[in-house]
């Protein structure tokens, strides 16, 4: 057992209760999923919670308000990758599928794994906000895209007035939000800074640089493989004795690749380092779509180094205004 966590809770959670295992104990208890649940919890296990390590899944926001409150406990706290953390109770050998199974499979994937499993960290105030407007935005954009085609189908032509209006709307409420997420940023030095930079990158501006800081905290802090891994940009092999597979992107966070082949395609139409790029790998003989993609992997990985000078810059600063203190 590991030196650093002495029990492993594996967690799954439901809309309106939470299902607890403790590892090397057969037992699985529910809470309820609010205040007085999470309080229970800490309750029924207070003798085993001290030291622990947590894993809960991403379960559309219905652990978010539990991961807080363990975290502001003090204790240790990872939220899986459902994917990864579905294949691992598979390789258990368990083929059934219930909160309790799934709240024991947590428990030992915690156990198996917490030393390569990173821990959860509460953002700012200032970043909470900005990721709700952002998916705010993204939920507008959607419905008002769904609104558009429906305009232009033909049996919608009788409808017309009627999807300019909710369009109109819709609109409005985009451009709000827009203005919204433009003064969070101005307003905070730190997001301001990150922006700019972010700015400086053909393709990128001010609506995508607030995407990429709200939903890519770890911009700055992964090395260039990881930070293409992570944005789903990294080539896979698919290779197995004398077969050599065709390599392929794969998976990544939500959203991201899209942004980014967004922008390079953005990007590409202008004279720049990246539009160079993409013309020479299109000489090269490569496919239009091998191609972009090659490219916003170039522009998250610049991305990447940008932030992370940024923030060795700001912590030069940090010492020695401390140093001057």
């Amino acid at each position: 057992m590991s030196s650093v966590y002495h029990n492993f809770f594996g967690i799954d959670i439901g809309k309106e209760e939470f299902f607890v295992n403790l590892y090397g104990c057969n037992k699985v208890n529910s809470f309820t999923n609010n205040n007085a649940g999470f309080v229970n919890f800490m309750e029924h296990y207070k003798q085993e919670i001290k030291d622990s390590f947590c894993v809960l899944e991403n379960t559309g926001g219905y652990e978010n308000e539990l991961t807080k409150f363990l975290y502001n406990k003090g204790l240790a706290v990872h939220k899986a990758d459902t994917r990864k953390s579905h294949y691992f109770i598979k390789s258990l050998g368990k083929k059934a599928k219930t909160d309790a199974l799934d709240a024991k499979g947590l428990s030992a994937y915690a156990f198996e794994r917490h030393r390569v499993l990173g821990l959860f960290s509460v953002d700012s105030e200032e970043v909470e906000t900005l990721k709700l407007l952002n998916a705010r935005r993204a939920e507008l954009v959607d419905i008002r895209a769904s609104e558009k085609n429906r305009k232009s189908s033909p049996n919608y032509k009788k409808m017309a007035d009627s999807c300019d209006k909710i369009i109109n709307c819709l609109s409005e409420e985009i451009k709000d939000l827009d203005n919204k997420i433009n003064d969070l940023i101005q307003d905070n030095p730190e997001l301001k800074e990150k922006s700019e930079v972010l700015q400086e990158i053909p393709g990128i501006g001010s609506v995508n640089s607030a995407k990429l800081i709200a939903i890519l905290p770890e911009l700055g802090k992964l090395d260039r493989k990881q930070i293409a891994s992570l944005t789903g940009l990294a080539p896979m092999a698919k290779d197995s004795g004398k077969s050599i597979g065709y390599r392929m992107t794969r998976h990544g966070r939500k959203g991201i690749k899209a942004l980014l082949c967004l922008a390079v395609m953005s990007a590409i139409r202008g004279t720049n380092n990246i539009s160079e790029f993409y013309q020479k790998l299109i000489n090269a003989g490569k496919k239009p779509m091998v191609a972009i993609i090659a490219c916003a992997r170039k522009m998250i990985t610049v991305a990447n180094a940008k932030i992370r000078d940024l923030i060795q810059k700001r912590g030069e600063i940090d010492n020695k205004l401390s140093i001057m203190n």
